[in-house]
């Protein structure tokens, strides 16, 4: 179990963290990418560092002078140990962008790296450690930027603390803000007796945003914390010392020198067994007892089979200085999987799964002076770690979890998917031949063909030859069995291997398939997730998905709850509320309308429009603010309370006008529903069929023989139509029949066009209808008036309803058709006449006050037999559903971009709040004194809210109830 609880499952359970309060916005980290070895050559000389060399042969790069981050890997008496240094004397090393961008590449360079054991982390400027952030840099940056930068910045501090070898903060001169933070980050610090650090953010209107607030009381306790923080008061060395933010203090200028000693006591030790420990220390900080002791015990077992504990005891026994090379079992790769450690894994998750707003309940580490105490002469001791923020307390518990993401079989390929923290681990189980040595894992978004086999029986797969890889990466700890005799490491794990090869002989195959990672936290969910492109059978994917849930212990997963793992992206920050619905809607979209309306908010349309709205009205907020703080001058206060009013008229101007779009929006997910009505036996069936391509609906000379509706979906002009057909309209004694009148009836009025069918032969015939008293001497376009009376009668009542489906039409169609059928039985003279005649008679008649247009329309006469006037009804129809979405809001409507109901309904309550407001600070609802403005700052805030909750970000109301009924929109497999 080697990834962190999200922040979710973090609050539920009770337990709080530094990986729960320092949240992370995976977006916001620059892509990992492989360093280039011209990168290693790259660094600002330095003649203190002893016995340096590079990576790789070759002269120095010809930017090397530009670069403000530099990492240096040490040989000699130091072999193993890297020097990471900031070089930008200029600026006092402050972290701006270029460096922190720097920084970022040279800590995956570090993490990567199979040689080092350590990494110390220096200034190459003189007098400074780190000055913090660039407050120049960030004076010229938006709001938006800023909060970027921040990102950035903590972004930062969590790579620092993930590196998953021992990390050492060299501190000569100021270490402040941003500085400190970084220093925080490393495992252990050793400072000069000139060294101080500082905390000066709440002197300047912020507070630490890079971790600060979480890793120092964590480091020194709570009260200690919150003195440093409030009072933002310089600590020296020796005050450090004793306060527990450094572990060594030495003479000004020998910092560099007591790290180089601590670095190579360190590097002494297995490269797997700094990891190891690094882990198990970091997670059980904060869990119980318990918890921390298994977790021990799983970091342990990684480390049972790797050539570097043989290595141990067979130096022990031989009495002689053990050669470490991070080895593993059989496989004998060092680091097979370029994608992170074990540690880092972790992290990562973490703090992708956490939320900026929630709560923290933490409980700090005791300080320094209640606990164990370090001299600065003593070259070990015990050392409290602020990098404990690296590990969540549910670290261990975030399950596995896997589902058959693509669709029911059979098809031609199915994909299993797979997220969490066991998914390489799982990988493995599946696939003997990593366990073997005689295949490694795939490149991360690389195909490979895998040939995978059942588990055998229910024990849990042994790790040979790949523990190297697991310890290296962050794959989870598996159970392992079996210890190799000392002094006889090749013999057994020759017999091992031969025990493993028989045992996949016994395993039952499940497939050759193409497998896929996706290396946390660039994957969907933000965690690690492996795909299986199976054969597309039924038997293969249900075959999986049992070799899934019959893994053993600590390889255990669990079936998907629908919408899981677009649930664990949203917790991961991967993506926001408006961008999950709009997943949802594109998985359900039936009509191009639709597809395209969702693409574009599953894109983040919405997300950047409500970013836009909140960052404009942050800006009305400072002018009220401002205002109320420094509104001495009259004329200036009133200019700025103007302006503000100004700009919040403006916004409410928008969010109306967004709001006002929804019901295309609506239109377009929902579709349009087009009811076909008439009397019984004028053809309506038929019609329903033609359109449809197949027999959809019964079709019978005997009359009433259609008694429900009958709903087929057509996809036309971009839109999804649901055409229905419904029994034919007259007095019936039948109860059965009545009912199915009254649902034709409701039908039409729920409608947003009317097909209103009229049988062609009748009219021609001059026959009565069977409703109405016969005519005589009735003209040649009599049909049409008894059609229009008819269609007033059956569209007249209360409000239509439409059987709570998705779209209703407010009232009355938008649109109502007559429709003449039956034109084979006519001749093709009298069928002119009478369609001449009935429009004559339609041009004639009185506007109907049941159609917003006030006029129906006659088409041409089709024939539902032969498919003669199909094409023109088709036209007429994919008209008049264009000119349905066009009346569903006001032409000056902007494009649809708020698509839920919950959508319009918090943008126009911002839009009231913001209108409120605008009342009250241009003095149109108070006078615009004091008390109004701080009314209208309150009535800004409320719509302040109400966009946050949109997007669900920090800030909004809970939303924990919607999501749970959001997320079960989904499929299981998404």
């Amino acid at each position: 179990m080697a990834a962190v609880l999200g922040a979710a499952a973090l609050l539920r359970a009770g337990a709080a963290g530094p990986a729960l309060c320092v949240a992370l916005e995976q977006q916001q980290l620059l892509p990992w990418q492989q360093w280039r070895a011209a990168s290693w050559r790259r660094r600002p000389a330095h003649p203190q560092l002893p016995h340096s060399r590079a990576l790789s042969a070759g002269t120095a790069h010809p930017s090397a002078a530009q670069l403000q981050a530099s990492v240096e890997p040490l040989g000699g008496r130091h072999e193993g140990v890297s020097v990471l240094s900031l070089n930008r004397p200029e600026a006092r090393n402050a972290l701006g962008r270029q460096m922190v961008r720097e920084l970022l590449e040279a800590l995956e360079t570090l993490r990567q790296e199979r040689s080092t054991r350590c990494v110390i982390v220096r200034s190459a400027a003189p007098g400074v450690f780190c000055a913090g952030a660039d407050l120049k840099e960030r004076a010229a940056m938006t709001t938006s930027e800023a909060a970027e930068t921040v990102s950035r910045l903590r972004a930062l501090m969590s790579a620092v603390a993930a590196l998953p070898m021992p990390t050492v903060a060299v501190l000569e001169g100021a270490a402040l803000g941003g500085g400190a933070e970084l220093a925080l980050a490393c495992d252990l610090r050793v400072a000069g007796r000139a060294a101080a650090l500082a905390f000066p953010e709440a002197r300047l209107g912020i507070i630490p945003g890079a971790g600060g607030t979480q890793r120092l009381p964590r480091l020194v306790g709570a009260a200690v914390a919150k003195e440093l923080v409030f009072t933002g008061r310089r600590v020296a060395g020796e005050q450090a010392l004793e306060l527990g933010l450094v572990d060594h203090v030495t003479d000004e200028g020998g910092a560099m020198a007591r790290a180089l000693e601590v670095a190579a006591d360190i590097a002494q030790a297995a490269p797997l067994s700094l990891r190891m420990a690094k882990a198990a220390i970091n997670g059980g900080l904060e869990v119980d007892l318990a918890s921390g002791l298994a977790l021990e015990e799983a970091c342990y077992a990684r480390l049972l089979h790797t050539r570097d504990r043989l290595e141990g005891l067979a130096a022990f026994a031989e009495k002689r200085p053990p050669r470490y090379t991070g080895g593993g079992g059989a496989g004998g790769r060092l680091f097979r999987e370029p994608a992170g450690s074990f540690a880092a894994r972790s992290q990562h998750q973490a703090w992708s799964s956490s939320s900026a707003g929630a709560p923290c309940g933490a409980v700090p580490l005791a300080s320094r002076r209640g606990g164990a105490s370090s001299s600065a002469g003593s070259s070990v001791g015990v050392h409290r770690s602020a990098s404990s923020a690296a590990a969540a307390p549910g670290a261990w518990q975030r399950t596995t979890i896997y589902a058959l993401s693509s669709g029911a079989p059979p098809s031609a390929v199915a994909v299993v998917r797979i997220s969490g923290p066991n998914a390489d681990a799982v990988l493995r189980a599946l696939w003997p031949a990593l366990e073997r040595g005689d295949a490694r894992l795939p490149p991360p978004r690389q195909m490979a063909l895998a040939h995978l086999f059942l588990p055998a029986g229910h024990a849990a797969p042994a790790a040979a030859g790949g523990c190297d890889a697991d310890a290296a990466d962050g794959a989870p700890p598996s159970t392992v069995t079996g210890t190799a005799a000392p002094g006889q490491p090749l013999e057994q794990q020759q017999q091992r291997q031969q025990q493993q090869q028989q045992g996949d002989r016994q395993r039952a195959r499940l497939d050759s398939a193409l497998v896929v990672r996706f290396p946390a936290p660039r994957s969907f969910t933000g965690e690690d997730v492996v795909e299986l492109h199976l054969h597309g059978g039924a038997a293969t994917a249900s075959a999986a998905a049992a070799a899934l849930a019959a893994l053993p212990g600590a390889l255990r997963a669990r079936p998907a709850r629908p919408g899981e793992f677009t649930r664990r992206a949203y917790e991961a920050g991967r993506l926001d509320l408006t961008e999950v619905e709009g997943l949802a809607d594109l998985l359900a979209a039936q009509s191009e309308a639709a597809r395209r309306l969702a693409a574009e908010a599953a894109g983040g349309a919405a997300r950047r429009a409500v970013a836009g709205w909140r960052e404009r009205l942050q800006r009305c907020c400072a002018r009220l603010e401002a205002v109320l703080d420094f509104g001495e001058d009259a004329q200036l206060g009133a200019s700025e309370a103007a302006a503000a009013a100004a700009g919040l008229a403006a916004l409410a101007s928008e969010l109306e006008a967004h709001a006002a779009a929804f019901e295309r929006a609506e239109l377009a997910r929902g579709g349009l529903r087009v009811a076909i009505v008439g009397r019984p036996n004028s053809g309506k069936s038929s019609l329903l069929n033609a359109l449809a391509g197949r027999c959809a609906a019964i079709v019978s000379p005997r009359p009433g023989t259609t008694r429900d509706v009958v709903e087929v979906p057509i996809a036309l002009a971009g839109h999804r139509l649901a055409v229905a057909d419904s029994a034919g309209l007259r007095q019936t004694d039948c109860p059965i029949e009545a009912e199915g009148v009254a649902r034709a009836l409701q039908e039409a009025r729920g409608a947003n066009i009317v097909l209103w069918v009229c049988d062609a032969e009748e009219a021609a015939a001059q026959q009565p209808a069977e409703r109405r008293p016969q005519q005589g001497g009735a003209s040649e376009g009599e049909w049409v008036a008894a059609a229009l009376r008819e269609a007033a009668a059956a569209l007249s009542g209360g409000a239509p309803t439409s059987g709570g489906r998705a779209l209703a039409a407010a009232g009355a169609p938008a649109l109502l058709l007559l429709v003449p059928n039956k034109a084979d039985l006519v001749p093709p003279e009298q069928l002119r006449r009478l369609v001449a005649a009935g429009r004559a008679a339609l041009a004639a008649a009185a506007p109907l006050p049941q159609l917003p247009a006030g006029r129906a329309e006659l088409l041409d006469p089709v024939s539902s037999l032969n498919g003669e006037g199909l094409p023109a009804l088709v036209s007429a129809l994919q008209a008049g559903v264009e000119r349905a979405a066009a009346a569903a809001a006001p032409p000056s409507a902007p494009p649809p971009l708020l698509t839920r109901l919950r959508h319009r309904e918090l943008a126009a309550g911002a839009a009231g709040h913001l209108r409120r407001a605008a009342g009250l600070a241009g003095g149109e609802d108070g006078g615009g004194g004091g008390g109004a403005l701080e009314l209208a700052a309150e009535e800004a805030r409320l719509a302040e809210a109400a966009l946050a909750q949109l997007t669900g970000a920090p800030g909004g109301r809970d939303v924990e109830g919607m999501l749970d009924a959001l997320f079960a929109e989904f499929c299981i497999g998404k």
